[in-house]
């Protein structure tokens, strides 16, 4: 069963406000004990440990700080390229290998250094402001990482969910417009929910990682099981 709903933009707004400042008024202990558990289950899965490109974010508003993560990463024998993106109203993602970055007040940093293209990235790890069982997502309301991976969208999957049942072939994993990169939503435990107002075009991702463990959703396809 679907927990797509009617999107009301009021009805986003309403709980975009709230779980941000649900989301910035964890103390600073449960923070940083979220944040650890998050990048020690993060780190320990075999999908980050051998992908050669990983899209990254650079925590902002509240959201789950991956610096440690991407500290152990870089620590590794073969090292993966970190990838970060460029945020342009109205478009979709740039990602770029950060030799050094732009800081702006009140905003995202930008990286500086080479670009990646987005059909080169292996993994991607998106922040959100809450996340569904199902693995659908709220984000700020850019629409910057709905535009950058199409073929994440509901409208997709529902599409690809129905082309196996009516087949019954195994799920194309290959079948993407912009990359075939495995996406893992990044949050804190009170950020995820039950259902969320959805639109079509809004992504569903390959599986929810918080401080409690992996949630999969059954989006035609196992990466990995709860805990």
């Amino acid at each position: 069963m679907s927990d797509v709903t009617s999107a009301d933009p009021s009805e986003k707004g309403e709980l975009r406000a709230t779980l941000r400042a649900q989301r910035r008024a964890l103390s600073a202990g449960e923070r940083l004990n979220a944040t650890q558990q998050i990048c020690s289950t993060l780190l320990a899965d075999e999908r980050v440990q051998s992908a050669g490109v990983i899209a990254c974010y650079d925590a902002f508003d509240g959201e789950v700080d991956l610096s440690e993560l991407y500290q152990a990463l870089r620590a590794l024998p073969t090292p993966p390229t970190l990838a970060f993106p460029v945020h342009r109203r109205g478009e979709a993602l740039r990602f770029f290998e950060p030799l050094s970055w732009d800081a702006r007040e009140g905003s995202y940093r930008r990286p500086i250094g080479p670009e990646l293209r987005r059909d080169q990235l292996e993994l991607v790890l998106i922040p959100g402001v809450a996340f569904s069982v199902a693995g659908h997502r709220l984000g700020f309301g850019g629409g910057f990482y709905d535009r950058s991976f199409p073929e994440l969208s509901i409208a997709c999957r529902q599409r690809e969910r129905e082309r196996q049942r009516q087949t019954q072939s195994p799920p194309d994993l290959r079948a993407r417009e912009t990359s075939g990169a495995i996406c893992f939503g990044v949050a804190f435990s009170l950020q995820l929910t039950s259902t969320l107002p959805c639109d079509p075009w809004d992504i569903q991702v390959d599986a929810v990682v918080t401080e409690r463990g992996w949630r999969v959703p059954n989006s035609g396809k196992t990466l990995l099981n709860e805990t």
